[in-house]
């Protein structure tokens, strides 16, 4: 295990599943993975942890152990809305801030959007322009027509508590 040296200012996390062979026995493997940017601008994989969950103590124990390792000067932590990962992030990590990683954003979006739906609006691209777009206005005004899309098109939005909060 190395130790951590210099500020990591940004900090992606995420978890991904992995299947694992012992002995003739096939196991699905939960794996917490941070990836760091030193202020110079590279990136660094700061961190991988076999088992956790996706729980509060799960991603509380991982940042403990990043920071116990050196991990400091993290201003922006970025991954998964998960509650989890939301409630550990000012414990451990006073002055960061937290940011929803957009590819999960889209994920949501898309997992309660009907395929039809999304070939006659086209949801991708539109969801784009929020992020790219430099007058708040404008993001604003384009934000509503994505969320009347998904809501006309998903009865039970309230169903996916990760959807519904982002909206």
């Amino acid at each position: 295990m190395r130790s951590l040296s210099g500020e990591y200012p940004y900090v992606y996390v995420d978890g991904i599943y992995l299947k694992r062979c012992w002995g003739d026995e096939i196991q699905n493997v939960s794996v917490l993975i941070a990836i760091g940017v030193t202020e110079d601008g590279y990136r660094e994989i700061i961190g991988a942890a076999e088992g956790m969950k996706e729980d509060h103590e799960s991603r509380k124990s991982f940042f403990v152990y990043l920071k116990e390792r050196g991990l400091s000067g993290v201003r922006l932590v970025i991954g998964d809305k998960c509650l989890g990962m939301l409630e550990s992030i000012p414990e451990v990590f006073l002055e960061a801030r937290y940011q929803r990683c957009t590819v999960h954003f889209y994920l949501n979006i898309f997992s309660v959007t009907h395929r039809m739906k999304m070939q006659e609006f086209p949801l991708a691209n539109t969801i784009q322009k929020v992020f790219w777009c430099s007058v708040n206005n404008t993001g604003y005004i384009t934000f509503l027509k994505i969320k009347k899309v998904v809501n006309n098109t998903h009865q039970n939005l309230s169903k996916s508590s990760c959807v519904a909060s982002s909206l």
